[in-house]
C-alpha cells in the first residue's frame, strides 16, 4: 500500500545517508591532519589537503528554522578550505536546502543516481574474494586509484591508495591468474551494505566481470540480509537496472563559488 511503500522509502534514505556519511567519513579520517567537524545538524572532515575526498560537509538535518544557521555554518568551513565540497543527500534537510546553498554562493558540482538492490532470491556462487592483508588490501587500492585517477597527480593518488588501504572498509577482488580484473569497495552499516568504487580493468571491460562483481555482491547482501545500495552516474543506471537495482533518490555535491 502507499503508506507502506513510504516508510519504506524513508527507511531507505535514512539507511543511504547513515551508509555513505559513515564511508566518507572512515576514509577521510586515516589520512594525515585531517579533523573531524562536528555540528549538531552535519557532519564531515577538514584538512590542509586541498581536495574534496577529505573537505566535505555530509548528513545534513534539520528543521527549516534552521536553515540559516546551517548556511552560515557550511559556508564557514568552505571559506577555510575552498576544496570543502557540501553533499546533500535524498532525506537530508530542511526544505530548500539544495536552492539555498546555490543563493548562498555555491554551486552544483555533481550528481549521482541512488539506487538499491533487495536480497530476493538465490543468485549462484560468488566469483570475488576479499582482500585480507595489508599487502592484498594495498594492492587492491592501488588498482582502484589506477582505474579512477590514471591521471591525477601521484601525491593525490597515493593519499587515495592510502585512505582505502587503512580504511575500516572491505575491499573485494576478481582475478584471472594472477593479475586483478575488477574490483570493488564494501561498506556495511545498521541497516545497509553499500558498494562503492567498482571497476574493471580498462582492457578487460564487456567481458562479465563487472556482472560478476555485481552478482558477488548481491551474494553478500542475501547472506547478510541487508539492501544494497549504491551511487552512479545517470549514464550507468540501466546497466544497474539490468541487474535488478531501482532508483530511489539522488546525491548532489556542491562547492563554493570563488
Amino acid at each position: 500500500d502507499d503508506v507502506g511503500n513510504v516508510v519504506e522509502l524513508c527507511s531507505l534514505t535514512d539507511a543511504a545517508r547513515q551508509n555513505v556519511a559513515q564511508t566518507y567519513m572512515g576514509l577521510a579520517r586515516n589520512l594525515p591532519n585531517t579533523r573531524l567537524i562536528q555540528h549538531p545538524n552535519f557532519s564531515g572532515t577538514i584538512a590542509l589537503l586541498p581536495y574534496a575526498f577529505c573537505n566535505f560537509v555530509i548528513g545534513i538535518d534539520g528543521d527549516d528554522s534552521e536553515l540559516g544557521g546551517i548556511l552560515h555554518e557550511i559556508d564557514r568551513w568552505a571559506r577555510l578550505q575552498p576544496a570543502l565540497r557540501v553533499y546533500v543527500l535524498s532525506g537530508d534537510g530542511p526544505h530548500k536546502l539544495e536552492e539555498s546553498l546555490v543563493t548562498a554562493g555555491f554551486s552544483p558540482v555533481h550528481r549521482l543516481i541512488q539506487m538499491a538492490w533487495y536480497p530476493a532470491r538465490t543468485l549462484g556462487r560468488e566469483e570475488w574474494s576479499q582482500a585480507q592483508s595489508s599487502n592484498d588490501r594495498r594492492r587492491v587500492s592501488s588498482f582502484m586509484v589506477q582505474q579512477f585517477f590514471a591521471m591525477n597527480a601521484a601525491e593525490f593518488r597515493e593519499l587515495v591508495v592510502e585512505a582505502t588501504t587503512q580504511g575500516p572498509h572491505e575491499l573485494w577482488q576478481i582475478n584471472d591468474d594472477d593479475s586483478i580484473v575488477a574490483t570493488a569497495m564494501v561498506s556495511e552499516t545498521q541497516h545497509a551494505l553499500g558498494i562503492y568504487n567498482v571497476c574493471v580493468e580498462s582492457t578487460k571491460r564487456r567481458r562479465g566481470y563487472g556482472t560478476a562483481l555485481m552478482r558477488s555482491a548481491q551474494i553478500q547482501a542475501q547472506e547478510r540480509q541487508l539492501p544494497l545500495l549504491l551511487q552512479c552516474d545517470e549514464a550507468l543506471s540501466g546497466w544497474y537496472r539490468e541487474l535488478g537495482f531501482q532508483v530511489f533518490g539522488e546525491m548532489h555535491s556542491f562547492q563554493r563559488r570563488i
